[in-house]
């Protein structure tokens, strides 16, 4: 039979109204015939049943730039579960996600059975996936969700209404970003989950001795820095709620973060001269090796933030006057910062190999679906960079030892602190003073030329 398809029209005498084409299978130009070079093939992978969503989700993939071999793979996936379907006898819009969990456990143990081994739990998730993202495409077209979000559950001590109405006054008054809202979200249902625990049934039972055993608790396996962060989020909800009526006084009044020293950190740095061998050392020959390649240089060249080089946009670079415009900085300034030499050419090399896709940041990801590489995705890429190339022999990874760097590098150049601030787009000058404890060359000429007028 599979010979005779492959030497014959496999769409000959089928009812199937998307392959009706003039001419057959050879002139039929839908996804199938993109995925399949093999009449056979695209004939198995009809699966006719799901007309016309199959060809529009394959097509959909297409369009995502997703690879022939991982559309074909998704194909073949759905098609062993498209047939376990039909001996079930359930229709499209009847699979639940109960329905697929079943199929997937079913597969599991036909394997144990007949095989007498373990399907790799990779491959088993991957299975799945494959066939949800099917599925979630088709019940969006309906405006249906396929697997419903678990409702977040709620609590009469600290209500989600609660919760959700102190979010919005700090997002619309106080200009809270997303990322803080969201830690802030988090950082209540630990504090509600605190309380439920410790027999509190009321937000007015809570006082300062409640509120000092749970940052106690909290900083058995937090940094004093991290726990400032959790204390300042609880200072400004008990604020709210004593604004709101809900509590009796400020009670975030009475909260102090962990005492700091404010100078008792020091930038870690990586010598210019290493900076640039380093640099020297990164694969170019690939897409993806020239897009690390000019997210390393754009961040050791300029000591940009990572946030600040994942909102870079294609459309914010001037390549005539070898510019970037760059927004919302940690001042909260926006303006044109020149290009060096290199950098202009390892972002001209990049987007040159680009993927093709409708994000406007310059950085995406290097496999379908394209999206903007996000500040957890560039931390990533430069975290790897550093552990091939340095090994376990740096005291910090990440993008912002590149901004450390930098800034040293400016002072030894001869910068001023005020100079380095601007660069580095700091509001304040405390904030640059931190650079001050690097400049060691200078403090040894000064403990030698001055210790003899010392007391």
């Amino acid at each position: 039979m599979l010979h005779e398809l492959t030497q014959s029209n496999p769409t000959e005498g089928l009812s199937v109204h998307w392959l009706a084409h003039p001419g057959g299978y050879p002139a039929y130009r839908g996804p199938l015939r993109q995925i399949f070079t093999q009449a056979a093939e695209a004939y198995y992978c009809l699966l006719p049943r799901w007309t016309p969503y199959w060809e529009l989700y394959l097509q959909h993939l297409l369009d995502q730039r997703f690879d022939l071999e991982t559309v074909g793979q998704v194909a073949h996936n759905n098609r062993w579960f498209y047939q376990w379907l039909l001996r079930k006898k359930v229709d499209l819009f009847d699979v639940t996600p109960r329905l697929l969990d079943g199929y997937i456990r079913q597969l599991q143990t036909e394997s144990r059975q007949g095989y007498r081994r373990h399907l790799d739990t990779k491959y088993v998730r991957c299975h799945a996936n494959n066939i949800e993202g099917f599925f979630t495409f088709v019940f969006r077209q309906k405006h249906r969700p396929f697997r419903k979000k678990r409702p977040r559950p709620d609590n009469r001590l600290i209500t989600n209404c609660l919760i959700d109405a102190y979010l919005a006054f700090c997002r619309d008054h106080g200009g809270i970003v997303p990322s803080t809202l969201r830690f802030r979200d988090s950082e209540l249902l630990r504090f509600r989950t605190f309380l439920v625990e410790s027999g509190i049934h009321s937000l007015r039972d809570v006082t300062i001795e409640t509120m000092d055993a749970y940052f106690q608790h909290l900083s058995r396996r937090m940094s004093s820095r991290s726990l400032a962060l959790v204390i300042s989020a609880h200072r400004a909800f008990f604020r709210y709620l004593f604004l709101r009526g809900k509590y009796p006084c400020d009670l975030g009044r009475q909260m102090d973060p962990p005492s700091r020293f404010s100078a008792d950190t020091r930038p870690k740095y990586i010598p210019w001269a290493k900076i640039e061998v380093f640099l020297d050392s990164l694969d170019r020959s690939t897409a993806m090796g020239k897009r690390n390649f000019a997210l390393a240089v754009l961040l050791a060249h300029h000591g940009i933030r990572r946030v600040e080089a994942a909102r870079l946009k294609i459309s914010e670079i001037d390549w005539k006057q070898s510019a970037m415009l760059l927004n919302n900085r940690k001042n909260g300034t926006s303006g044109f910062f020149p290009l060096t030499t290199l950098a202009h050419a390892a972002m001209r090399d990049y987007i040159a190999v680009r993927p093709v896709c409708s994000c406007p940041e310059v950085f995406v990801t290097s496999m379908a679906p394209y999206r903007p590489l996000g500040p957890s995705g560039i931390s990533h890429v430069v975290d790897r960079q550093f552990h091939q190339y340095f090994g376990d022999s740096l005291l910090s990874y990440g993008p912002h030892t590149f901004r450390h760097s930098y800034a040293k590098s400016l002072l030894d150049r001869g910068a001023t602190l005020s100079e380095i601030g601007s660069m580095l787009g700091h509001k304040r000058l405390n904030n640059t003073f931190i650079y001050s404890r690097i400049n060691t060359k200078e403090l040894s000429e000064v403990a030698d030329n001055y210790a003899s007028l010392l007391p």
